[in-house]
């Protein structure tokens, strides 16, 4: 079973327990900040121009350092009262009646969860009534409408390094907003480097203001928080167009001083059940922030309401992806879809298609779904390319193949595999190769029918491919494998590998070795079938090559007399990779090699059988040398293939011949 098909079946479970656990997960796992939503569903939200801040269009201020000090612990206090009104038993209208009274207000709006208000002078305080879920969906449930087509392919296509922020605001509210599995998914992929922040207690600030001011950092930016809205403002029966929106940031234990020093546009002020502040940003915050939207990025906010429209738009750019929920979502269910996507996007799949693929399962019992703004893009590059004559998986300096001679006045040519990750056979139409050297295109190759599926999610596509110069031996060929996809935009490989010198040293050899070791009255046999390959950090210009055991048996048989009873066994050692007191260094220069293969020994049980007919258990072991040579001759380097011998001039001697054939 796949770990998607893990994921899924996780998605489903949770989506099942959803409505038998409804009330205590209201309490455990929604907490305060999901509060908010509007009645009916409105129309798509129409976003603003990106530098339209709202402060500036109602000339209010923009950041609570310009807010008189007085205004800010007024709006601080009238706040804690409402919510403690709301804690006694109090509905909105009441509270928002009795805060008319209290004092003059530039703005006031409410729902049946929700009361944002604002102090002349001030900015925008939210008071948030239920721990519940809204009554009808909210104001985010109509995806933010964006062309699919503008679409960028890969992230930073080529990119041998991308960055990822996983932020967790909340994480010591309850283990549903671990995000464990985030940076898991994230991880795997080749070439990411993850950065991890959470707060782990109420009063920490690993994650705090500037974490949402450094999304511009980073390729892939996953939050997992709270978020809450207001869509239809009870007290004149209208519709909020666009529909208010609060990430939650984190709890403040200092509102005061923490709101005057937050130093960004777009921050507001949650108050939620017994009075706990906690400081949000809106879509000013982010439009301020980052005036041209974050761009080929993904952005996925996993928080209640976190797809709203207007939000989605300050964050998208022209070309970045932004996904979130479209009403309240309980954490667990966030959770499962967020590791059933990551895993498809860690495949290589855009995220259009991951979304697809999980169809249904992206949505909760209620209709609650993840939405994203439409557009589409993939978070790694898709190629790898393997030298078919040789069998090495290209890489900058890996050694390649020519079909020809280097060195011989022919053009040549390299017979490779391209590997395609995240495409299948019935979306090709239209996807080509390019492979390119040093910027000149050597072949313009179309995939449709002649690709085929190599496993779940991934192609092989064979081919030759002209270099158009006679290369020469250790010739470095700076290569470029770009390749379209189905919805626009390219994957692409940049690797620099080296042409093989067909007079050097092979990348592996095969040994075969026959040991016999006489004793008294005793023949021991071992038998060898060996595989050496290079040692991974070998340098081909030095000197001296050094190999390690790649894999290999040796069978040990031993007939003799063991305490006066006759005894024979027979038993297969496995020889691991790099395995300890193995190995060959040769001499590229004097023509020399020198060799050891020494085995642990392993524990034999065996039976001998005795001058009396009786039977005696017998324990001993298997292993030692099966290869010794110092400084031993090779005729042309060894480079194609050579044998010997050793005796250990003993007179009970050990004697080994061996022999060497090149691989690749």
């Amino acid at each position: 079973m796949t770990t998607l098909h893990l994921a899924l079946q996780r998605l489903a479970a949770a989506a099942a327990r959803q409505a038998a656990r409804a009330a205590t997960l209201a309490a455990l796992l929604v907490l305060s900040a999901c509060g908010g939503g509007g009645t009916g569903t409105p129309a798509p939200a129409q976003p603003l121009p990106s530098s339209a801040l709202e402060c500036e269009r109602l000339a209010y201020p923009c950041d609570w350092s310009q807010v008189d000090a007085a205004i800010v612990a007024e709006s601080n206090r009238l706040g804690g009262d409402v919510a403690a009104r709301l804690d006694a038993g109090g509905d909105t209208d009441a509270a928002v009646a009795w805060l008319k009274t209290q004092a003059t207000l530039a703005e006031v709006q409410h729902d049946e969860r929700s009361i944002r208000f604002r102090l002349p002078g001030g900015r925008g305080v939210w008071v948030l009534a239920d721990e519940g879920r809204p009554l009808a969906p909210a104001g985010a449930a109509a995806p933010l409408a964006a062309p699919r087509k503008q679409a960028q392919g890969v992230i930073r296509a080529g990119a041998t390094q991308r960055r990822a922020l996983v932020l967790s605001p909340f994480r010591w509210q309850h283990e549903t907003f671990a995000v464990d599995h985030v940076v898991a998914r994230l991880a795997a992929i080749d070439g990411y480097d993850i950065t991890l922040r959470q707060n782990s207690s109420e009063d920490e600030r690993t994650v705090w203001v500037d974490d949402y001011a450094s999304f511009a950092d980073y390729d892939v930016v996953h939050l997992s928080t709270h978020g809450a809205e207001l869509c239809r403002d009870r007290a004149t029966g209208q519709r909020i167009d666009p529909c208010r929106i609060g990430i939650d940031v984190g709890v403040t234990v200092q509102p005061a001083d923490d709101i005057a020093a937050a130093g960004y546009p777009g921050v507001e002020l949650f108050v939620t059940r017994k009075g706990h502040r906690h400081l949000a940003v809106t879509p000013d915050f982010f439009r301020a922030v980052y005036p041209q939207g974050l761009n080929q990025k993904l952005v996925f906010i996993d928080a209640c309401l976190g797809g709203d429209p207007t939000l989605m738009a300050s964050l998208g750019g022209s070309s970045g992806v932004t996904l979130g929920f479209s009403n309240v979502v309980y954490a667990e269910f966030a959770q499962g879809v967020g590791d059933a996507l990551y895993e498809l996007l860690g495949r290589g799949l855009s995220v259009q298609e991951a979304m697809a693929r999980l169809g249904d399962s992206l949505a909760q019992e209620d209709g609650t779904r993840l939405v994203s703004n439409q557009r589409d893009i993939r978070l790694r590059d898709l190629l790898g390319v393997r030298d078919l004559t040789g069998g090495e998986l290209l890489a900058d300096g890996s050694a390649v193949d020519a079909l020809s001679r280097p060195g011989d006045g022919q053009p040549d040519r390299l017979r490779l595999a391209l590997q395609v990750d995240g495409l299948t056979p019935d979306r090709l139409d239209g996807v080509a190769l390019r492979v390119s050297r040093d910027g000149s295109t050597l072949a313009q190759l179309p995939l449709a029918g002649s690709a085929v599926a190599d496993g779940e999610d991934r192609l092989r596509f064979e081919f030759e491919l002209p270099l158009g110069t006679d290369t020469q031996p250790g010739e470095t060929l700076a290569l470029r494998f770009a390749l379209s996809l189905p919805e626009g935009g390219f994957t692409v490989l940049d690797v620099a590998p080296r042409v093989q010198d067909p007079s050097a040293l092979p990348r592996e050899w095969q040994m075969t070795s026959t040991t016999i070791a006489y004793g008294v009255g005793s023949t021991t046999t071992k038998i060898a079938n060996l595989v050496w390959e290079l040692e991974p950090d070998d340098d081909p210009t030095r000197r001296y090559r050094y190999y390690r055991v790649k894999s290999g048996t040796l069978t040990v048989s031993f007939v003799g007399d063991l305490n006066s009873c006759r005894t024979q066994w027979e038993t297969t050692l496995t020889i691991p990779t790099g395995a300890s007191n193995h190995s060959l260094k040769f001499d590229t220069v004097a023509g020399l090699f020198d060799g050891v293969a020494n085995a642990a020994g392993q524990a034999v049980q065996a039976t001998g059988v005795c001058a009396d007919g009786s039977t005696l258990p017998v324990t001993t072991s298997a292993g030692g040398v099966y290869l010794m040579a110092d400084d031993v001759p090779v005729a042309g380097g060894g480079t194609s293939g050579f044998s010997g011998a050793y005796n250990s001039g003993a007179q009970l001697p050990t004697l080994i011949e061996y022999s060497f054939t090149p691989l690749r």
